[in-house]
């Protein structure tokens, strides 16, 4: 084997065929490598409750009780007469916990699915799923939900793909109206109001308000237009990468 020595003034000179003279340059590593690329994520759709809205999320400050999602630094409610259609949906399960420090976290896991032609199987967190699942009748911090991928179709003529993530009070209130609808039935929802504020009922033992199912019936099931099924085609094919993300949560 050849071998590295030091010449007199303590430079490495570097013996033909050992490894080191097989070291690229700086350039070549720039050339020729290609840097991973973060997973994108699809912005969530949610409701904004009051206490969420805190110094530290300025976002949300004055969009109490709508619906919308996050774009860049703001939040965007979802403007009267927005149509929201669904692409796909999975069970999942969030768990509320502290770290180490106290601080609130979540963890998040999703039933199996399969999709594609062949079918390939999405499961990397099913276990944790069903164990979870399992513990969530005796447990306070383990909540059921789904997660819908959903094309909202603004007024002003954009298009946004979000992950409707919900639990507790927010699937109980938007599910009935948004789960019946889908983007391969050409069906859609259309909600005729931003705040939904005068949806919300006080509850007899906590005194807290939420929003309820009941009250809310400023909406209808529409039919698509060739038009905004084109655009929403077109969003979600623009939204595959992230569509990926989603199916390996």
């Amino acid at each position: 084997m050849s071998k590295v020595t030091k010449s007199e003034d303590t430079a490495l000179v570097v013996a033909p065929q050992s490894p080191m003279s097989m070291v690229p340059s700086v350039e070549q590593i720039a050339d020729e490598f290609t840097p991973p690329q973060d997973s994108k994520f699809l912005p969530f759709l949610e409701m904004v409750f009051p206490i969420m809205q805190t110094p530290d999320k300025p976002e949300y400050k004055g969009k109490e009780w709508t619906i919308g999602f996050r774009e860049g630094n703001a939040f965007q409610s979802l403007p009267a007469g927005t149509i929201l259609t669904v692409l796909d949906k999975r069970n999942v399960v969030k768990r509320e916990y502290k770290d180490d420090a106290g601080q609130p976290k979540n963890e998040y896991a999703a039933a199996e699915l399969q999709r594609g032609t062949p079918p390939q199987t999405y499961n990397r967190t099913t276990a944790r799923y069903n164990e979870l699942c399992l513990q969530e009748a005796a447990s306070p911090n383990i909540f059921k939900g789904f997660s819908l991928i959903t094309v909202a179709l603004l007024p002003d003529g954009r298009t946004v793909v979000c992950d409707c993530a919900a639990f507790k009070t927010f699937s109980d209130y938007i599910y009935p109206a948004l789960g019946a609808v889908a983007l391969q039935s050409k069906t859609g929802l259309k909600i005729n109001i931003e705040s939904h504020e005068a949806n919300c009922v006080k509850a007899k033992t906590s005194g807290f308000f939420y929003p309820n199912k009941k009250k809310f019936t400023q909406w209808e099931h529409v039919q698509l237009t060739p038009e905004q099924l084109t655009k929403a085609v077109e969003a979600v094919n623009l939204a595959g990468e992230a569509y990926l993300t989603w199916l390996n949560k």
